[in-house]
């Protein structure tokens, strides 16, 4: 079986899938020009690239107004995915929807909230809804906290790894929170309040909601580095006390192992994520 590199799925043979399922929805619909634009402009680009190709032919070709290329989108992304996996392989075609959003929602909220609530059913919105983290912090942080106890664990997962996701790759997303919520004495008027913007939020603000997951994060971080620590010196007492050749191999993990399950503390968690659902 050839092996055949991810970014090839990106060209023209989406263009074409693409076009099938938009022309079944949206008739007037060019369909050979947008397939002819992204096979020319494909051909030297990486997959990112080739992904944002896709993405800004649609725009192109869809209608102008945001809302309507997305209501047009959203018809032809098929059901949601019924299991945990399976959102690469068979929902793949999906990731240039995924980047319209990203790329050209952003100053359409709740249009944008709407269509990676769907995506990510069926893909993923974790990349989408990066940027709406930076530029709307309050009303992002606000929406995750109420897709934390939705239905579907898509979107459960979603909201835990949002922040997470966008802190993991350096997009500071915590500063640029704090940044975004300067006191009445710096900025020289008042600031809006979490409560007002997410009144939903059961009595917590959004910044402290955000905050919380923060601080138990690195609580993780730094129990998983202090139980690896123990564990590496546990393997050096473990060696230096037997034999150079016991015959039982495994001894230094099983001492390990039992070590972890003596001096484990566990760490209070309060994510508002199921526990099945936490990575």
């Amino acid at each position: 079986m050839t092996y055949t590199p991810l970014k090839y799925y990106f060209g023209k043979d989406l263009a074409e899938l693409l076009s099938s399922k938009i022309t079944a929805i949206y008739p007037s619909f060019d369909a050979k020009d947008f397939i002819e634009t992204v096979a020319k402009r494909v051909d030297p680009l990486e997959l990112k690239a080739r992904v944002e190709v896709i993405s800004d032919g649609l725009r192109e070709h869809l209608p102008q107004p945001f809302d309507a290329a997305i209501d047009i989108l959203l018809q032809i992304i098929g059901p949601p995915n019924p299991n945990e996996t399976g959102m690469f392989n068979e929902g793949y075609w999906l990731m240039p929807v995924a980047f319209f959003v990203e790329k050209y929602g952003l100053d359409h909220f709740e249009t944008s909230m709407r269509a990676i609530y769907e995506i990510t059913q069926r893909n993923t919105g974790e990349y989408a809804i990066r940027p709406f983290i930076e530029k709307y912090p309050e009303q992002t942080l606000c929406v995750m906290h109420q897709w934390s106890t939705d239905a579907s664990f898509h979107v459960r997962r979603l909201a835990q790894r949002g922040c997470a996701s966008a802190i993991a790759v350096g997009k500071k997303a915590g500063y640029v929170y704090r940044r975004s919520h300067t006191s009445a004495a710096d900025s020289g008027k008042s600031q809006p309040r979490s409560e007002q913007v997410c009144p939903k939020i059961s009595g917590e603000s959004s910044q402290r909601y955000f905050e919380r997951q923060l601080r138990n994060r690195h609580a993780r971080a730094a129990q998983m580095e202090r139980t690896s620590c123990a564990g590496d010196e546990m393997d050096h007492q473990t060696r230096a006390a037997q034999p150079e050749k016991t015959g039982k191999p495994g001894s230094a993990g099983a001492a390990r192992f039992a070590h972890l399950m003596i001096n484990e503390t566990p760490i209070p968690t309060e994510n508002a994520l199921k526990p099945s659902d936490r990575s």
